[in-house]
């Protein structure tokens, strides 16, 4: 193989390896999404969080077009420690697949309009480190999905949310 060659599967493998497992979508996004023709763990986010948090709002503009980079330099220099805050650096960091600081992340957000998604993420998170320390037990993860659904019965995307994940738990152990 030459050099060129060599440096292109080089590059495939890098960037395949890092493929995210969630991706951050407002209600507005959630609304195009064919459910029964997809695979993926969304996040959600509302638009009235992002309209009221220059944090959030900018975590979700810079994980969109992905620079990660970018994200983290702006997230160091918040000098404004608030629960919009700590949820934005829970998303970069489940961006970049770094589950523990994510949760740590998470555990000081304290705002109650976060509390659906803090659910939902801790589960997700608890999740990803329970596959990295190799715990098999997807009964467990799919009992408490159905209790964030239970908990949150008029929320409009979480029943097709949590399909995905239950999904996703059961066959991607």
């Amino acid at each position: 193989m030459n050099k060129i060659t060599t440096i292109v599967i080089f590059i495939f493998v890098l960037t395949s390896c890092v493929q995210p497992k969630y991706f951050v979508k407002t209600e507005r996004d959630l609304l195009k999404i064919d459910w029964n023709q997809n695979h993926l763990n969304y996040i959600p986010l509302s638009e009235n969080y992002l309209n009221k948090s220059t944090v959030l709002n900018t975590t979700y503009n810079l994980i969109s077009l992905k620079k990660l980079s970018k994200l983290k330099k702006y997230l160091s220099s918040v000098n404004e420690r608030k629960s919009d805050f700590y949820l934005a650096n829970a998303l970069y960091y489940i961006s970049i697949l770094k589950y523990k600081e994510a949760a740590n992340n998470l555990t000081n957000v304290e705002s109650e309009k976060f509390k659906l998604i803090k659910d939902l993420l801790f589960i997700d998170l608890s999740y990803e480190l329970a596959k990295q320390n190799g715990t098999k037990n997807f009964k467990y993860f799919i009992k408490k999905y159905q209790k964030v659904m239970d908990k949150y019965p008029d929320s409009k995307y979480l029943k097709n949310i949590i399909k995905l994940r239950i999904k996703y738990v059961r066959y991607n152990y």
